[in-house]
């Protein structure tokens, strides 16, 4: 009996520690084969239940859309900390500078503050000062500037400096950004410990800037690569954009998550892959638009309105509002296209518009049938 009564406490305790961790079902079903968890999020989950590990940037990242990569290799670098703690060896000269390469909109600002507190948070350096600015910026500054700059966070305890678009420091418009940059390289070695540099910037300039000096590598050890969103992570950021915009009251014809948000994200992903793609960046300027357009519907039909007839609803976007008018209705009511079939001749140019305006139309039926 007493057996049994271990084994049922046993079980409670466990489904309360699994509850309160939220680690994946996967693991409460004692019947069912164990598998390790398969992505970097599951994983902290489990190293929160199974080695009580807390870190609080660690948990702002784990619930950022996508980034897989990098989460992975976060949790790499708690490894290595952790690993070295329980062997007693001294981190004190480890280079845990590091690089965010990757397209604009990817989040890497935001990462650069997560690993700052990280490396805070795991003992890599004392001081908790984070200072931001821009390749253009600390060229400008010069080496005195730049100086005074590690000189502050050294006085604070020290922390991470980030340098976005450092290819700047080596563009040709920079006329201080070679010197700023041989200051900076030796720092980089000297400030181990005290301070962390983090560099980030776009992969194509980030090459030429690494080549600029075969000792910058070296110096920054870590990669962590920002891949372009895939079309179903685009369309949980609009989803969250959406509503954080309207405070979860906004309606969506077909849903946040149905047919026009899927094409409008769709059409927004096409982009990928390309230089300069704009992630979450055109996700909010496709967002400015839907908004435009059902402010400007709103407006019609509000002046439409006979008295006593109900006002549209403010807290819900159609169709068209989404993913824009028909194809067919957006030449209807086009000056240009009025213009042009005012004009005598040009008989082949105006076959030619008019092709393309059936192939746009063609591609909007194949959209709505996905």
């Amino acid at each position: 009996m007493k057996s049994a009564e271990k084994a049922r406490e046993f079980e409670s305790e466990k489904r309360k520690a699994e509850k309160k961790s939220k680690v994946p079902s996967q693991n409460r079903d004692p019947h069912q084969p164990w598998s390790p968890p398969t992505t970097a999020k599951e994983e902290w989950e489990l190293l929160k239940q199974t080695e009580l590990a807390k870190s609080e940037p660690l948990d702002e990242l784990m619930d950022m859309i996508g980034l897989e990569d990098v989460k992975q290799e976060f949790l790499s670098i708690k490894a290595k900390v952790d690993t070295s703690v329980r062997q007693g060896v001294s981190l004190s000269k480890e280079r845990f500078g590091c690089s965010l390469l990757g397209n604009p909109g990817t989040g890497k600002t935001t990462v650069a503050r997560l690993y700052a507190k990280f490396l805070t948070s795991v003992g890599v350096i004392a001081g908790t000062q984070f200072v931001e600015t821009t390749g253009a910026a600390v060229a400008n500054k010069g080496v005195a500037g730049c100086k005074k700059l590690l000189d502050d966070i050294l006085n604070e305890g020290g922390g991470v400096v980030f340098i976005d678009e450092a290819y700047q420091l080596t563009s040709g418009n920079s006329a201080g950004g070679g010197a700023v940059l041989d200051f900076i390289l030796p720092e980089v070695e000297n400030l181990t410990g005290k301070v962390v540099f983090v560099l980030a910037g776009y992969d194509k300039e980030m090459e030429n800037f690494f080549s600029h000096n075969p000792g910058l590598p070296s110096r920054f050890p870590t990669d962590l690569r920002f891949t372009d969103f895939t079309d179903n992570e685009l369309l949980r950021i609009l989803e969250l954009k959406i509503n954080s915009r309207y405070g979860e009251r906004m309606k969506v014809e077909d849903g946040l998550q149905g047919l026009y948000c899927r094409i409008i994200t769709r059409r927004i992903g096409h982009g990928r892959g390309r230089p300069g793609f704009g992630n979450a960046r055109t996700v909010e300027n496709t967002m400015a638009t839907i908004v435009k357009r059902q402010a400007v519907r709103l407006r019609k039909e509000r002046a439409a309105l006979k008295p006593g007839q109900p006002k549209p609803d403010d807290l819900f976007l159609t169709k068209e509002d989404v993913i824009g008018p028909k194809p067919s209705e957006a030449l209807k009511g086009s000056e240009a296209w009025k213009k042009l079939s005012e004009l005598t001749g040009l008989k082949a140019v105006k076959e030619a518009v008019k092709s393309l305006c059936h192939t746009v139309s063609e591609n909007y039926k194949r959209e709505l049938a996905e």
